[in-house]
């Protein structure tokens, strides 16, 4: 068979958007994410009593999240990622991905993934995690498409080493944001 015989768009943001559900931390698996990057998160550093003339001191330092992560429902991805291909260009998700397009929507699925997953880190905490940020839309190089599925040129069986290809392209363009914490002293 030539072409991408019935891989649709659907199917195929289906696909991603399973791994991104399975995979980021403030999705499905939000009880992963450490408190440390959720919110509410403090913690106190008390520092050795101090003398001060008839006085004595007990300074202390409290820490708090200035930004963190909040859990996202795991449908908001899916809708979201429909929704950035009907603003390319695709009107009919269920239409299937001609060969001419298919670089197109590589690369549109690429900005996606890139612009909306971060991995974030802690100063209070070892760990690497895997974020969708929701509200993040300044997608970078993105291409308006067409549904027209003359010149279908890629055989279906090539699709798995594309996919695999795909997912190695996002994890290497993913950014990372650090939790920044406010230190109050008292």
């Amino acid at each position: 068979m030539s072409g991408l015989g019935t891989f649709t768009y659907n199917s195929m943001i289906t696909v991603v958007a399973n791994w991104i559900n399975t995979n980021a931390n403030n999705l499905a698996n939000f009880s992963s994410l450490p408190a440390a990057f959720k919110a509410g998160y403090s913690y106190t550093i008390n520092i050795p009593k101090t003398q001060g003339g008839n006085e004595t001191y007990q300074p202390r330092c409290i820490v708090s999240n200035a930004n963190y992560f909040t859990q996202t429902n795991t449908s908001t991805v899916i809708s979201q990622m429909q929704s950035f291909f009907q603003a390319r260009g695709v009107s009919n998700l269920n239409s299937n991905v001609p060969a001419s397009e298919f670089l197109h929507f590589i690369n549109n699925l690429v900005s996606f993934c890139s612009t909306k997953l971060v991995y974030t880190v802690s100063q209070f905490n070892t760990g690497r995690y895997l974020i969708y940020q929701n509200n993040n839309t300044t997608f970078n190089s993105t291409y308006q498409m067409t549904t027209n599925e003359a010149n279908k040129l890629i055989e279906a069986t090539d699709m798995m080493n594309m996919f695999d290809m795909l997912f190695n392209i996002i994890s290497q363009n993913l950014r990372c944001v650090p939790i920044k914490h406010n230190f109050t002293f008292s």
